[in-house]
């Protein structure tokens, strides 16, 4: 009979060889990964695998923001190519809009003809708005992205985020430890575009100074706004409040 040592040297050479295995498998799998951004329209998950490759199926499993529910889609072949997979994720509509800035985990789930499985490292993507070129800056959690000659406006937004950030944190019992990413516009037709699809009505008529998704750890803010550190500090309080009750129904006893 194995003793308890040996036992555990087995399974851990066991555990090992196979990550191992996995690892390997997942180099010579994949020629070419991209992740593009088209906002508003969508997401585009491109996959191209090496020639000697027989692969039965490939899916991406993501998650969106800070949410805890993660989402499972297949790619499709290309029918021009056995060697290119694609997954066009429309973000488009009111249903399955996602804001720019968004943190998007995902990683990649491939089959191959034997129904072996493989599992890629988990990666990052930033849903960024494709129409413009963005610069960063950021405090510790919290990162604004601006373009143009703006950068004294964009630090203006971060410092109100982060004062009401330490104002309000002890209040409510909470610390930052989970990104906050800031989008600031620098005019209503820019940001009319990055909210979530209405009527021509409600774009026209409706002025939007600032829109906070709690869930996702996502601001989008109008940068040349007169009331720019009130809708700042108002908006980041959403977040907050929302991280706040979280916290609170993590720590209830199920």
């Amino acid at each position: 009979m194995l003793n308890k040592i040996t036992l555990s040297i087995i399974i851990s050479f066991f555990i090992i060889f196979h990550n191992f295995s996995s690892l390997n498998a997942e180099i010579n799998i994949f020629k070419n990964i991209e992740v593009k951004s088209d906002f508003p329209n969508g997401i585009n998950f491109i996959v191209e695998t090496e020639n000697n490759i027989n692969i039965k199926s490939i899916a991406v499993r993501y998650t969106l923001g800070q949410q805890k529910t993660s989402i499972y889609e297949y790619l499709d072949k290309n029918v021009n190519s056995d060697n290119i997979w694609n997954l066009y994720l429309r973000t488009n509509t009111r249903e399955k809009y996602i804001p720019p800035g968004t943190i998007v985990n995902y990683n990649f789930e491939i089959t191959d003809l034997l129904n072996k499985i493989y599992r890629t490292q988990q990666e990052i993507f930033i849903y960024s708005d494709a129409r413009f070129k963005w610069k960063n800056i950021s405090n510790n959690m919290i990162n604004v992205s601006y373009h143009g000659p703006v950068q004294s406006r964009a630090q203006l937004v971060l410092d109100t985020i982060v004062e009401t950030i330490d104002r309000m944190s002890p209040l409510l019992g909470i610390s930052i430890s989970e990104p906050i990413r800031v989008t600031m516009y620098n005019n209503i037709p820019e940001m009319v575009v990055a909210l979530p699809p209405s009527s021509d009505t409600v774009r026209t008529q409706l002025v939007t100074q600032g829109q906070a998704y709690p869930d996702l750890g996502v601001l989008l803010i109008l940068g040349n706004s007169a009331s720019v550190v009130g809708t700042s500090s108002h908006e980041i309080t959403h977040i907050l409040n929302h991280r706040a009750a979280d916290s609170v129904y993590r720590s209830l006893p199920s």
